[in-house]
């Protein structure tokens, strides 16, 4: 694995590369700056860049990365003094991993985020290959039963955000079939509900992106819904009841208008009744 460290603290920068160095990683070299980084990728692509996101100069490491992921495909840590702080703006370029630049930062720590980061990289560039929307079915590599999954689009009750997976939830009719358990016992055919989770290797945001569906809107953090499927607003928990199921999480400010949404959509159904 090739990996670039972009870091100006010469001290600093020469201890990660002989850690990198020990574990048997390819380091490209040390970037003191943006745009000596710049450069370097151009020279050779990393799998990997270990980034300070305060490099002094007019590029700081965010922007670096913004411009790297605009013409590569590129996993990257962060690395910042201040973590809390700085939290959402670090999110901007989605990171795998961000370090806390403590004085007295571990060897093990820190190489066990460097394979935590190559890992969840790996897994978030096999679901954007293995996540594509073909007519009116979504196709996906399910990493909870390792298949490969149809879903059409009408049975999605929601996308539910879970670290750097999704959930997908789905719900439809259908015939559940029963045996004959023993001499006295048996299970009956009935019409009923079948409910199930796919779980995909990409995070919410990613696999939105990808998808660009237009009935799927992130209504908080946590979800985002199939309004074709929205049957009720609770009152109480200010949140959307979906499928009959009602979310965890009231609503957020993701999709101020979704009333014009689901108001529409009612409409709609009634002149299709």
């Amino acid at each position: 694995m090739k990996i670039l460290i972009v870091e100006d603290n010469v001290w600093l920068a020469e201890e990660l590369n002989a850690w990198l160095s020990d574990e048997g990683y390819t380091v490209l070299g040390i970037a003191d700056s943006g745009k000596k980084a710049l450069e370097m990728v151009e020279k050779d692509v990393p799998d990997l860049m270990i980034v300070d996101i305060g490099l002094k100069g007019r590029m700081n490491g965010i922007s670096l990365m913004k411009n790297v992921l605009n013409q590569h495909d590129v996993g990257h840590i962060y690395l910042s003094g201040n973590i809390k702080e700085n939290l959402d703006w670090l999110k901007q370029t989605n990171p795998q991993v961000i370090v806390d630049k403590l004085p007295d930062m571990s060897k093990k720590v820190f190489l066990n985020q460097v394979d935590f980061a190559l890992h969840k990289f790996n897994e978030e560039k096999l679901a954007d290959q293995d996540s594509y929307v073909v007519d009116d079915s979504l196709f996906i590599f399910d990493s909870k039963t390792n298949k490969d999954i149809r879903i059409p689009l009408k049975d999605i009750c929601w996308f539910e955000a879970a670290g750097p997976r999704t959930i997908i939830k789905t719900k439809k009719e259908g015939d559940v079939s029963f045996e004959k358990m023993g001499d006295n016992l048996f299970k009956q055919s009935k019409k009923g509900c079948i409910e199930k989770e796919h779980i995909i290797c990409l995070n919410l945001n990613g696999i939105l992106k990808k998808l660009s569906l237009p009935n799927i809107k992130r209504v908080n953090r946590r979800y985002a819904v199939n309004l074709d499927n929205v049957t009720a607003y609770l009152r109480g928990d200010k949140t959307l009841e979906v499928c009959g199921i009602p979310l965890k999480s009231p609503l957020g400010n993701y999709c101020p208008n979704i009333w014009k949404h689901f108001n529409l959509l009612c409409a709609n159904r009634k002149k299709n009744n």
